[in-house]
């Protein structure tokens, strides 16, 4: 996931970006049409803005005891709600302040600068590179496969994994079509019905199953189990 104060210095073409609905850095509505393919995550700066699935706590914005009160509005309008924080100086002062209230905690996404992109235990999303790790002026997050409140809830049925499969296989795998043609193919045939799938996660399906395999010996099966690991599946 990307992160920026300024949403132009972030590729366009990202699947997950994060940006301020508040402050100082406020991103307006253009700068959240730049990703139309990418998952939106919304920061809010301050405690009393009811708004967002993140709280920015760090100095200047929320404090870990205001933190708390804000999970409690954004649960009753039905949010399951997220909190960033630095991990070794903030982290353990917000989950006290989530003890001392008797409060269930929500979601951590944790901030430390130090280039490892593993996710700590307890955390659901770690921001391991700043700019001067990540190349350009936008921080970077590894994010767990399916982050509550953020992601979707979408089922995706068996027979839906299988039609997914099959149109992998016919149109990319066996057909020599681009990743684009294969999901604009898949999507437009309506074959998921509560899915829409992208061409990022074609790759990624395909990546996991053509290791050292030549096409012709790919099974359904193959396939299908690569779909499943990575659409959420019943």
């Amino acid at each position: 996931m990307y992160d920026s104060v300024t949403a132009k210095d972030i590729p366009s073409n990202v699947q997950m970006v994060a940006g301020y609905i508040s402050g100082t850095y406020k991103w307006n509505a253009a700068d959240w049409a730049r990703f139309p393919n990418a998952v939106h995550v919304h920061i809010a700066t301050q405690a009393y803005i009811n708004d967002g699935e993140v709280l920015d706590v760090e100095r200047g914005d929320a404090t870990p005891e205001e933190s708390v009160d804000w999970v409690i509005h954004r649960r009753a309008v039905g949010i399951d709600p997220s909190i960033y924080c630095n991990q070794l100086n903030g982290w353990p002062y917000v989950i006290q302040a989530f003890k001392n209230r008797g409060i269930s905690e929500p979601h951590y996404w944790v901030a430390r600068y130090d280039n490892i992109a593993i996710i700590p235990v307890g955390a659901i999303a770690k921001q391991y590179a700043n700019s001067t790790f990540s190349g350009g002026h936008f921080d970077l997050s590894v994010v767990a496969d399916y982050w509550p409140g953020i992601d979707k809830d979408t089922i995706v049925t068996p027979d839906e994994i299988r039609a997914i499969a099959v149109a992998i296989l016919d149109v990319d795998l066996r057909g020599g079509k681009s990743l684009a043609d294969a999901a604009r193919s898949i999507n437009a045939g309506e074959i998921a019905q509560n899915v829409v799938i992208t061409p990022e996660q074609i790759e990624t399906i395909v990546s996991g199953i053509i290791s050292g395999l030549p096409v012709e010996a790919l099974t359904l099966q193959d396939v299908e189990t690569a779909v499943r690991n990575v659409l959420r599946s019943v």
